[in-house]
């Protein structure tokens, strides 16, 4: 897995994070515990979306999904740390680059 640390994501999109499958056990399942840190450090509450393309199904299992982060309250950043699960025991991983959209929306209440 090859990542790097953003202080932000640009608005629109276009920031990548690579999943590299081939060098993965294609006999098990491989979990990368607190893969992702994200923090709200904004003053709006965030609703939190991960979602796959389809060939993905069944192979890349983000915990949590989905998650609200309260805003940032002096200083206190309220975090979610995802883990990945890539499971490749039954399932071929795709050929072509697939998608994974983290979407972070404002909410209110």
């Amino acid at each position: 897995m090859v990542s790097d640390e953003y202080a932000g994501l640009s608005a629109g999109g276009g920031d990548v994070i690579e999943l590299n499958l081939d060098q993965l056990n294609h006999n098990a399942t491989t979990r990368f515990d607190n893969a992702l840190t994200i923090e709200n450090n904004g003053s709006q509450r965030v609703e939190l979306e991960i979602e796959t393309d389809d060939e993905l199904e069944n192979i890349v299992e983000f915990f949590p999904r989905s998650a609200i982060l309260e805003p940032d309250e002096a200083g206190d950043d309220d975090t979610e740390i995802i883990t990945i699960s890539v499971n490749l025991k039954s399932n071929t991983a795709p050929s072509n680059p697939s998608d994974i959209t983290i979407t972070a929306t404002t909410t209110t209440s």
